[in-house]
């Protein structure tokens, strides 16, 4: 996860976000809507239309180092080493960036444009981490003629 482009297409300098947990990632895209325009005088619609429904990246990350878990929340992180702190955002902030996923059978799926949402998912038992769960909605490029998703395999 990085920086979204300067032009608006994908970002070029992206970095790890420490490792997902196991089963925890998905992606799943909501029915879009779908409409019709009938007129009186024929039985059949004169006109039709359709959008695409909301596709999100949902994954829960257990690095909760505070600079990492400030860049899928906003807010600061004061100190260094053994005094490093995360503070959270006084006010919730708007986190565009570009995302990128290599799966373990090598497609490396590429997201130039999301609007990251993370919160909190803390068990305080001995038999559970610390984790966060980010949840990325895949938004329009701003750069022209971009696809807002794609997938290739690598080698």
């Amino acid at each position: 996860m990085g920086a979204v482009a300067v032009d608006g297409g994908m970002g070029t300098s992206l970095t790890d976000l420490g490792g997902t947990l196991e089963g925890s990632a998905t992606l799943t895209m909501e029915d879009g809507e779908k409409g019709e325009i009938t007129i009186e005088e024929a039985d059949l619609p004169v006109h039709t239309w359709n959008t695409q429904g909301e596709m999100k990246i949902v994954f829960d990350i257990f690095d909760m180092s505070p600079a990492n878990i400030a860049r899928v929340f906003g807010g600061t992180v004061t100190g260094t080493g053994a005094t490093e702190t995360f503070n959270g955002p006084v006010t919730t902030p708007t986190i565009e960036q570009s995302l990128e996923i290599i799966t373990k059978n090598n497609i490396k799926w590429s997201f130039p444009r999301v609007k990251v949402n993370a919160k909190l998912n803390i068990n305080f038992t001995k038999k559970d981490v610390f984790k966060a769960t980010v949840t990325c909605v895949v938004l329009q490029p701003t750069k022209a003629e971009t696809a807002p998703f794609s997938y290739v395999t690598v080698s």
